[in-house]
């Protein structure tokens, strides 16, 4: 087997986005909103993540979060007239927060995550407990090729986007010419995708994956002490701010 070096174990990042996502969905005021945006961009800063992905999750959905919160405010204020409209106010932007958030939080998921990676960290951990189970191992595959046919779906995008640029069709900047092209060209993507990701599932059959328990992988991935004190530091910070504020 091929050792791993001292690549970071992608189970760290995975464990900070959702510790992020309970942290944000939980926050019940401005201040621990934004105590919990301070702790995680932080741990961000700490761990050696990229949060260029993070400000670009969140400038994307800013616009339509503003928008949506607009209009929200004022259905719930002619809705609700017996409410005080500082305290409706007071109450949305804690919504808008979250959103915002939340949008945020997936952005550390968006780059840098190779799914391979994740896939072979799990994998090296099921083995290191000795866990027997074809059901895990399935579960373990049906991840694989979830992660596989996501990426595959931009990648089939992009591949589109350069074929008609070469044709001399531009798809339009505009937000509204962006919306037009991806949703006109959504089912043959989709379609193109999953012909490729069933391909995948296809080779891995032929080639006797399965037929064997616990099945092997390429690159083992160690979950180490220092990731153990990550994944540790992460939950103390992301769920300290009821004892902090």
């Amino acid at each position: 087997m091929v050792t791993a070096g001292k690549a970071a174990n992608p189970l760290v990042r995975v464990v900070l986005a959702f510790g992020g996502l309970l942290a944000v969905s939980l926050a019940s005021d401005q201040l621990r909103l934004l105590y919990t945006a301070a702790a995680f961009l932080a741990l961000c800063a700490l761990y050696r993540y990229n949060i260029a992905p993070i400000f670009r999750s969140v400038r994307t959905m800013l616009p339509w979060s503003i928008v949506f919160f607009t209009i929200h405010l004022a259905f719930f204020t002619l809705t609700q007239q017996h409410v005080d409209f500082r305290q409706a106010f007071q109450s949305e932007v804690i919504v808008l927060g979250r959103f915002i958030g939340l949008s945020g939080v997936m952005g550390i998921l968006r780059e840098d995550l190779q799914g391979q990676n994740l896939i072979n960290s799990i994998k090296t951990l099921i083995d290191r407990t000795g866990l027997v189970s074809r059901l895990a191992e399935d579960g373990l595959q049906m991840l694989r090729l979830t992660l596989f046919f996501i990426p595959q779906v931009g990648r089939e995008y992009e591949k589109l986007e350069r074929f008609n640029r070469a044709l001399g069709i531009e798809p339009g900047n505009s937000l509204r010419g962006r919306i037009t092209f991806y949703s006109a060209h959504l089912l043959p993507v989709l379609e193109q995708s999953l012909a490729r990701a069933n391909q995948l599932g296809e080779i891995m059959i032929l080639r006797g994956y399965g037929t064997v328990i616990p099945r092997g992988q390429l690159q083992p991935v160690p979950f180490t002490g220092l990731d153990f004190l990550k994944v540790t530091l992460t939950i103390l910070m992301l769920s300290s701010s009821p004892w902090v504020l």
